[in-house]
């Protein structure tokens, strides 16, 4: 299994941006490499909405499937068969999601936590010694197997959940103010559907208690002895991706 480095942070914090930007920084010498490159030959294929309703949420997708499945569908089945406890806490919270209209996004959810399990199970089978940077984990997403305002379980909820997981090498944790934070949300072109409705005092409610569940997992992170770096969403880029850099060559 290639080890992993996982980015975490709240939208518009600068994760992604910084992971993009690393991307055009990637070297073949260098101990590190970006997902898509690892597993380029195999590149995720984002399954449309009408498929996928078929497929996963009436839960036609299921371990052991026929041998005439398509890779990805095999591939799933392999990440669904290696974390059924999981699987079962993520449909638990998963019906209970929805937006600010009360428009359900669990199709959306399901969609994604998919494409992140088909994403961990490329890394895991792939025969690489670098360090795999991936943007938007399971460590990112735990609130999708935790209870909605189970704020005071958030803790012991999460503890569980990493126990069912493969844990990372290390994580890069992107702090930054909220406001900072919910300005760039709202310069964005494409808002997420879950902020899509919010108004700009219930985006602000909304980032400070991603912040505040961010830092619990960092919390809980730490707890199992996994390497942090934390960096300031107020950074440049480029001073973002040095230190990035640095870090992961001194893990080794």
């Amino acid at each position: 299994m290639a080890k992993y480095i996982e980015f975490v942070g709240v939208p518009g914090v600068g994760k992604s941006t910084t992971y993009e930007f690393l991307k055009t920084k990637y070297e073949k010498n260098s101990n590190w490499i970006p997902y898509e490159e690892l597993c380029k030959s195999n590149a995720e294929h984002r399954k449309g909405i009408k498929e996928f309703i078929i497929a996963f949420i009436i839960k036609k997708i299921k371990p052991g499937a026929s041998s005439k499945a398509s890779p990805d569908r095999i591939l799933l089945n392999r990440a669904i068969a290696a974390h059924p406890e999981l699987i079962s806490l993520f449909w638990k919270t998963i019906s209970k999601v929805e937006n600010s209209k009360g428009e359900e996004l669990r199709f959306y959810g399901a969609n994604y936590i998919r494409a992140i399990l088909e994403k961990y199970q490329r890394i895991k089978e792939a025969p690489s010694d670098k360090y795999c940077l991936v943007d938007e984990g399971l460590i990112h997403n735990l609130n999708y197997f935790t209870s909605a305002g189970a704020t005071a379980g958030l803790y012991e909820q999460g503890s569980h959940i990493l126990s069912l997981i493969e844990l990372p090498e290390a994580v890069i944790y992107f702090n930054g103010d909220v406001n900072t934070i919910v300005h760039r949300t709202r310069e964005r072109r494409n808002l997420r559907l879950r902020d899509k409705f919010l108004t700009p005092s219930e985006l602000l409610r909304s980032r400070r208690e991603s912040i505040q569940e961010k830092q619990v997992h960092m919390e809980l992170v730490k707890s199992c002895k996994i390497p942090v770096l934390c960096l300031e969403a107020k950074d440049s880029v480029k001073v973002k991706a040095n230190r990035i850099i640095s870090f992961v060559k001194e893990l080794g």
